[in-house]
C-alpha cells in the first residue's frame, strides 16, 4: 500500500515538473528577454525532481516534456530545448543529492554542457543549416570583415594615422576559417566551465530559497587553488601538441592551442585568486581599491598573475592544496 502511494506521489509530481516545464519552455521561445535567463532557469525544475525523486522518473519527465513541446511547437527546437535542459538539469540534480565536490560538480556540468551543445550543433547543421560548421563561420567571418572595412573608413575620415589602419587589418588579416576552427576547441571549453558556474551559482541561489540547504557553495576567489595535477595534465596536452605539430600532423595545431589558452587561463586564475587573498588577507585592502588595482594590471602586467600563479600551483603559498597535509584545508580546488 506504501510503496503504490508513493509511486503515485511520484507521478503527480514528475507531472507538476513537466507542466511547469512547458510553461518555462514556452516562455522561453515566444518572450525573447526571457531566454537571457531561460538557460539558467530551466535546468533547475528537472534538478529538483532528481533531488526528490529517482533518475527514472527524471527520465520519463524530461521525455514527456519534450514530447509534449514537439507536439505544440516543432520537432527540432523540441529536441534542441529537451536536450539542453534536460541533461544540465539531470546532472545537476545528480551532483548535489549524490555530495559531489565542487570541483567534480563543476567539471561534470561543463561535460554535460559539452555534450550538448555537440548534439545541438550537429542536429542545426544536419536539418536547418546544411552548410555544415565551416559555411556558418566563413559567412561570419565575411560579417565582420565587411564591418571592418566600414570602421577603416570611418576611422580613415576621422583623420586616424595609417598606423592604426595598419594595425587594424593586421589583426583582422589573420582571420580565417582555419584559425577560427582551431580555437573552438578551447572556446567551446572556456564556455562550457562558465556555463557550469553560472548554472550551479543560479541553482543554489533558488534551491536555498526552496529550502535546500544542503547545498554546497562556490569557493570564494581568494580561496580558488588550482591543483598541480590539472596543470600537468594539461601541460601533458601541450607537449602532445608540439610533438604531433613538430611531425605536421593536423590534430597537433589543435592540440598546442588548446592546451596553450587552457594553460594560460589556469594560472592567471590561481595568480589572480593567490593576489586578491594577499591583498584582502594580509594587507586588508578594502574592494574598491583592489578592484581599481585590479583592472588596473591585469591588462598591461597581466604576465605577474601568470608566474604569480604559477609559482602558487608549485609552492603552494595559501596552504590550499588538498593533496598536502595541512590542518583546516578549506581548498575551492580546481
Amino acid at each position: 500500500m506504501y510503496n503504490k502511494q508513493n509511486k503515485t506521489n511520484s507521478l503527480v509530481e514528475a507531472g507538476l515538473i513537466v507542466a511547469l516545464m512547458i510553461v518555462l519552455i514556452m516562455l522561453n521561445l515566444y518572450f525573447p528577454i526571457f531566454t537571457v535567463f531561460g538557460s539558467f532557469i530551466l535546468p533547475i525544475p528537472i534538478a529538483v525532481l532528481y533531488m526528490r525523486q529517482d533518475y527514472k522518473i527524471t527520465i520519463w519527465a524530461i521525455l514527456v516534456t519534450g514530447v509534449i513541446t514537439m507536439l505544440i511547437n516543432n520537432p527540432i527546437t523540441a529536441l534542441t530545448t529537451t536536450i539542453s535542459f534536460g541533461i544540465m538539469g539531470f546532472l545537476l540534480g545528480y551532483c548535489i543529492k549524490k555530495e559531489k565536490s565542487i570541483f567534480i560538480t563543476i567539471v561534470i556540468l561543463a561535460a554535460g554542457f559539452l555534450l550538448s551543445n555537440i548534439m545541438i550543433f550537429f542536429i542545426y547543421f544536419s536539418f536547418i543549416d546544411k552548410r555544415g560548421i565551416s559555411g556558418y563561420i566563413n559567412e561570419n567571418i565575411n560579417i565582420i570583415k565587411e564591418s571592418m572595412e566600414l570602421t577603416k573608413e570611418f576611422y580613415s575620415k576621422a583623420g586616424v594615422s595609417k598606423d592604426k589602419l595598419q594595425q587594424i587589418d593586421q589583426v583582422f588579416g589573420s582571420l580565417n576559417l582555419d584559425s577560427m576552427l582551431k580555437m573552438l576547441p578551447v572556446a567551446l571549453i572556456i564556455i562550457a566551465f562558465l556555463s557550469a558556474f553560472l548554472n550551479y551559482a543560479v541553482t543554489k541561489k533558488v534551491l536555498m530559497k526552496l529550502g535546500y540547504k544542503n547545498v554546497k557553495s562556490l569557493p570564494s576567489i581568494s580561496k580558488i587553488y588550482v591543483n598541480v595535477r590539472l596543470v600537468t595534465i594539461v601541460a601533458i596536452g601541450l607537449l602532445i601538441g608540439a610533438v604531433l605539430k613538430r611531425k605536421t600532423i593536423g590534430l597537433g595545431d589543435y592540440f598546442f592551442i588548446t592546451a596553450s589558452y587552457l594553460l594560460i587561463i589556469l594560472l592567471l586564475i590561481d595568480g589572480i585568486s593567490t593576489f586578491i587573498y594577499y591583498m584582502r588577507n594580509k594587507f586588508k585592502i578594502s574592494k574598491g581599491i583592489l578592484i581599481f588595482i585590479f583592472l588596473m594590471t591585469l591588462g598591461p602586467l597581466y604576465i605577474i598573475y601568470f608566474y604569480l600563479g604559477l609559482a602558487d600551483i608549485m609552492l603552494d603559498f595559501r596552504k590550499l592544496d588538498p593533496f598536502r597535509q595541512y590542518k583546516n584545508n578549506k581548498s575551492g580546488e580546481l
